[in-house]
């Protein structure tokens, strides 16, 4: 039900046959020399329930509409690679997803109102990219998110007083809360960051 390939040197593109491995539910290949695009065939894989690509910095292209298909997944891991592009509507269709994690790529565009789409996800980490436009207030309506950090985008607006209420230090609060407000002017402005770059 696992196919572990983490920490490895492994080199080339992801194999499309991977697409074939019914019932699969995690997927580990970060830390590899992976290249190439992300295969079709993988959004096949509809049980599955993690998947991590991190830190393959020559894996391209974009997150394909298709990730729609993975009903299951829980957590997804993008970190650190060359894949950008604006975030697709299907991302928003994973209703049981808890951590999204896309942090250190060239995802672009504005942040959906569809975020709040997301009513399981504990955390979100959209930092270093190059995202636009205002900080949406999809983000309020996640009652159990703990941590959503966006430095280092090109975001504006505000963080919202509805999210600024959620921040503390118990385990049922927004613990982390970080955006580029440290400017003067500041590009985001925030009155309960708990970081500001």
């Amino acid at each position: 039900r696992a196919l572990r390939v983490d920490e490895n040197k492994f080199t080339g593109p992801i194999p499309s046959e991977y697409g074939t491995l019914a019932g699969l539910q995690e997927f580990i290949a970060n830390n590899n020399e992976l290249t190439g695009t992300v295969p079709e065939e993988l959004y096949n894989l509809g049980d599955l329930r993690s998947l991590n690509l991190g830190n393959n910095t020559g894996l391209t292209g974009t997150i394909s509409e298709s990730i729609a298909n993975l009903k299951n997944l829980t957590v997804l891991r993008v970190v650190n690679t060359a894949m950008g592009g604006p975030l697709p509507s299907g991302l928003f269709d994973l209703i049981n997803l808890q951590i999204l994690d896309l942090a250190t790529n060239s995802f672009s565009g504005s942040l959906s109102f569809d975020f709040s789409r997301l009513s399981n996800v504990t955390q979100i980490v959209l930092n270093n990219n190059t995202f636009t436009g205002a900080v949406t207030t999809g983000f309020d309506n996640l009652s159990i998110l703990r941590s959503l950090t966006l430095h280092a985008n090109s975001l504006t607006g505000t963080i919202s007083s509805t999210l600024c209420n959620r921040t503390g230090n118990s385990f049922l609060d927004l613990n982390t809360l970080t955006a580029d407000c440290s400017g003067s002017p500041p590009e985001v402005t925030c009155a309960c960051c708990t970081e500001c770059f």
